[in-house]
C-alpha cells in the first residue's frame, strides 16, 4: 500500500509513518515546516528510495488539492488526516477569527483533502484523526472541540455517501502527547481521571489505523483510544480527584 499522512515529519504523525513503512508499505511523508525532521525520519525507514516527502503550508489558497494532485500519476491508497493544532480557546474567547482558524485546520483542510482524494483516486480508505472531545460539549475546548465535531460528522456521510469504492473511519484518541512545553506529568494526571487510567500511545494509534485497513468491513466506524474518557463529560473529569 502507497499511505499519505499529513503532518507525520514528528509526533504522532511521525509514529505511525514509522509503523507502516516498518511493515513495508510506501509512506508519503507531508510536512510543513518540519523539512528536515521528516527528511532524517524517511533516511531512518526501511528501504528510503520507496518514500517521498511532500512539503506544503495546507492554510495556502488551493494547496489541499494541489498536494493530492501532485501524487495524480501514482495515487496513494490510504490518506490518513493526521494534521491539527488544538488551542485551548473559552467560549467567551472564540472570536470569528479564532473560529475561521481553529476550523481552517482542524475540519475544512482534512475535508478538502479527503474531497479530492476521493475524487481523484478511484478507490481507497480515509482515516481521521478525531479527538475524545466529540462525544460531549467541552466549552473549555470551544472552536477546536466545534471543527473536531464537525469533522466526525464529515467522515460518517462520506462513509454512506463514497462507499463501496472508499472506507471512511476515524480514530480518536485522547490524550496521547502533550502539547510542546507541558511536562508529561500535567498531562497524566488527566489521564488519572480516565476508568481505565491507561495513556495512549503513537502506537496504539498506528495499530488501531492498521486494524481499519484490514478489516474490510470497518466503514463509518470511529475507534475510541481513550481508556474510557469518551464516555465522560469534561466536567466529571474536571471533577474526577485521580485515586491513589
Amino acid at each position: 500500500m502507497k499511505i499519505l499522512i499529513t503532518g507525520s515529519a514528528k509526533r504522532i504523525g511521525a509514529a505511525i509513518a514509522r509503523y507502516f513503512a516498518e511493515k513495508g508499505h510506501a509512506v508519503v511523508v507531508h510536512c510543513n515546516t518540519s523539512v528536515k525532521e521528516a527528511e532524517a525520519l524517511v533516511a531512518s525507514f526501511p528501504n528510503p528510495p520507496i518514500h517521498k516527502i511532500l512539503q506544503a503550508d495546507l492554510t495556502l489558497p488551493d494547496a489541499p488539492s494541489k498536494l493530492i494532485k501532485s501524487l495524480r500519476k501514482n495515487p496513494p491508497d490510504v490518506l490518513v488526516n493526521n494534521a491539527s493544532v488544538y488551542s485551548r480557546v473559552p467560549l467567551k474567547d472564540a472570536t470569528p477569527t479564532v473560529m475561521k482558524d481553529a476550523f481552517a485546520i482542524n475540519f475544512m483542510i482534512p475535508f478538502e483533502l479527503m474531497r479530492c482524494f476521493h475524487n481523484i483516486c478511484k478507490k481507497g480508505n480515509i482515516i481521521n484523526i478525531l479527538d475524545h472531545r466529540i462525544d460531549h460539549p467541552d466549552p473549555a475546548s470551544g472552536p477546536y472541540a466545534f471543527a473536531k465535531k464537525s469533522l466526525r460528522d464529515a467522515t460518517l456521510a462520506a462513509a454512506i455517501d463514497w462507499a463501496p469504492d472508499f472506507r471512511v473511519n476515524a480514530v480518536a484518541p485522547a490524550f496521547v502527547l502533550p502539547p510542546d512545553g507541558v511536562p508529561l506529568e500535567k498531562m497524566d494526571r488527566l489521564v488519572q481521571a480516565s476508568p481505565s487510567k491507561v495513556r495512549p500511545t503513537p502506537l496504539d494509534i498506528a495499530r488501531a489505523i492498521d486494524y481499519i485497513l484490514s478489516t474490510s468491513c470497518l466503514n463509518g466506524q470511529i475507534i475510541h483510544l481513550s481508556s474510557g474518557l469518551h464516555l465522560l463529560s469534561p466536567e466529571a473529569v474536571a471533577q474526577e480527584k485521580p485515586k491513589a
